[in-house]
């Protein structure tokens, strides 16, 4: 009986302390993502050779365990007219200033993605080896701007420029 009464006393405890614990992690799973990030974008640049208007908005999700980014970018070609390329992300912190996630985009491209986060700079690489290899770099830049320069890797292992824009901070 005496442990019988033990057990339902630490099932209580459980019981009553679980939804505190359940809540830190969830939060703290997405700690370590840099806050700065957090919220609207909009901004102008260059993107495949043309003037670009590029908006983001990353946001937590999901019981606070991924943290999604919404991107999107309106691009006039040479003919004046507007081209939209839009793609969504979502990270999950797996260490450190460390993220892993996946990048699905209008284009119909799906990429498996790692991050870090070091000195102000999110570097992001996305792709396969059998597919192909991207980077794209947010560096924070002050409290109201990001810079964005996206890349693709090469054959012969260099890096090739393909979008730089600024943003700020809506």
């Amino acid at each position: 009986m005496k442990l019988a009464r033990t057990s339902l006393r630490t099932m209580v405890l459980v019981l009553v302390f679980l939804p505190f614990g359940q809540s830190s992690m969830a939060t703290s799973q997405t700690d370590d993502f840099p806050k700065h990030l957090l919220g609207q974008w909009s901004g102008e640049g260059r993107s495949m050779g043309m003037d670009s208007r590029p908006r983001m908005s990353w946001e937590r999700v999901l019981a606070d365990k991924f943290v999604h980014l919404h991107f999107r970018n309106e691009m006039k070609n040479a003919q004046g007219k507007t081209e939209v390329f839009e793609g969504h992300a979502y990270y999950k912190t797996i260490g450190a200033a460390k993220f892993s996630g996946n990048w699905f985009d209008s284009g119909g491209a799906a990429h498996p993605i790692r991050a870090v986060f070091e000195n102000n700079v999110l570097t992001a690489l996305w792709g396969t080896e059998e597919t192909q290899m991207g980077r794209t770099i947010y560096r924070i830049v002050n409290d109201s701007s990001v810079e964005i320069v996206d890349s693709v890797r090469l054959n012969d292992g260099t890096w090739r420029e393909f979008s730089r824009t600024l943003l700020k901070r809506i």
